[in-house]
């Protein structure tokens, strides 16, 4: 991934735009993808983790509960996505949000 190979060099670089994967479009909502985007940034899922749930909340503005719900209903797109291959509407409880 060139990415990766950017990060570990000293050469200067600035990202002009942002291509996302269809099936990334399809995994998340946007706020989703915004919040798990956030927690990646922050450290949430580093081991140990370098930002607590209650940091993630503060720095996104939102309560506690709703980050975890947020956390919680993306992690499972990419669990069920992974083990089942189901994207998108396929395996979205219609009784939840987000």
């Amino acid at each position: 991934m060139l990415y990766g190979f950017v990060e570990e060099t000293s050469v200067p670089y600035e990202l002009q735009s942002l291509v996302e994967s269809g099936t990334s479009a399809a995994l998340f909502t946007d706020r989703q993808r915004d919040v798990l985007g956030t927690a990646l940034r922050e450290g949430y899922f580093d081991v140990p983790r370098n930002c607590t749930l209650a940091e993630l909340a503060a720095d996104l503005g939102i309560d506690k509960s709703t980050a975890s719900g947020i956390l919680r209903r993306g992690e499972r797109r990419i669990v069920v996505q992974a083990l089942t291959g189901a994207t998108g509407e396929r395996f979205r409880d219609p009784n939840r949000r987000g």
